[in-house]
């Protein structure tokens, strides 16, 4: 044997033994068998409904007896914006709306707001009464009719559900009118005292339902103005979106999320009425009644709260694989 094949196999060997002794170090082990799991969750995961969302929207207003008597029909660029969420002990409630366009009558447009948060008591994982401090901004003029108010501070409490397929969230609140006008191209009256009501949501996926009643009195003027609206949405266009996972262990991985159901349309219905009550003025102006359709596209998201899916440990699949498989109902 020359040297050089000498020196040649024995670089061979030393690189053999290398390659056994990392393999021993690694301590691999047999292949971990695919035993059923359900990973942990980690921290406090949201649970409820959550969306934002644009489109346009189509309207018609009927402004009822007076100077301008309607119907008016409209069009207008649209933002909603929804949060029902619990986290633990928490709770919290928001909504915000603008639209801005035209009707019959001129310009037409709407911005309002409400946002809410506080303590929950859980009765069960499900059932919980919730009490949540809140503020509440608006401001429209539709069809030639136009009603602004400002709430600050109020509370609002009620009976809250959260279900794999169902959430329900239903509240009666109150709070001090700061500032707030009723008017038509005729009149204005300032409003004030109080203003309480009802708010009523819920979520039977596909369908969100939103009811908003509002009585704004002053007991001076015997002035009470009831306003209601209610909100009606179809989500379509479901997207194929996985839970969230982290792990340093493939092996092992970590349910870091809830479950979601994500949306990327909806078609929606709304519809408002405002009455005076007690009015001096109800042989000018005595009522106003909304009706619309909106296209809306964006995000919505159901956040599940229930348990995590069930996973299969094992060194031959991947934690997407494994995830699928959960999807998919394998074990």
């Amino acid at each position: 044997m020359t040297r050089a094949r000498f020196v040649r196999n024995w670089i061979l060997a030393l690189g053999c033994s290398a390659e056994v002794a990392f393999a021993a170090e690694l301590d691999l082990g047999p292949p971990v068998p695919r035993v059923a799991q359900t990973a942990p969750t980690v921290g406090q995961q949201p649970t409820g409904y959550a969306q934002r969302a644009f489109g346009l929207r189509l309207g018609a207003t009927l402004p009822g007896v007076g100077p301008a008597p309607g119907p008016y029909a409209s069009i207008q660029a649209y933002e909603r914006a929804v949060g029902l969420l619990g986290w633990g002990p928490i709770s919290a409630r928001y909504f915000d709306e603008l639209a801005i366009g035209g009707d019959g009558h001129g310009f037409a447009f709407a911005a309002s707001g409400q946002a809410s948060i506080g303590p929950r008591y859980r009765m069960t994982d499900r059932h919980s009464l919730v009490l949540r401090p809140m503020l509440r901004a608006s401001i429209r003029q539709e069809g030639g009719v136009y009603l602004s108010s400002l709430r600050l501070p109020g509370l609002e409490a009620g009976y809250q559900y959260q279900g794999p397929n169902l959430e329900f969230d239903a509240v009666g609140h109150a709070a001090p009118l700061l500032t707030g006008v009723w008017a038509n191209d005729t009149w204005s009256v300032p409003l004030g005292g109080s203003a309480y009501g009802v708010s009523l949501s819920t979520t039977a996926r596909p369908l969100r339902f939103d009811l908003d009643l509002n009585w704004f009195g002053e007991s001076a003027s015997a002035w009470t103005v009831l306003e209601l609206r209610g909100h009606l949405c179809a989500l379509i266009g479901k997207k194929a979106q996985l839970p969230s996972y982290r792990s340093g262990d493939p092996r092992r991985p970590v349910h870091v999320g809830p479950r979601a159901a994500d949306y990327s349309w909806s078609v929606c219905a709304d519809f408002a009425s405002i009455r005076t009550e007690n009015s001096r003025l109800a042989s000018e102006f005595a009522s106003s009644w909304t009706l619309g359709i909106s296209l809306l596209t964006g995000s919505f998201s159901l956040l599940d709260p229930a348990p995590p899916p069930r996973l299969s440990s094992a060194r031959s699949t991947s934690v997407v694989e494994q995830i699928v498989s959960s999807e998919r109902g394998n074990p």
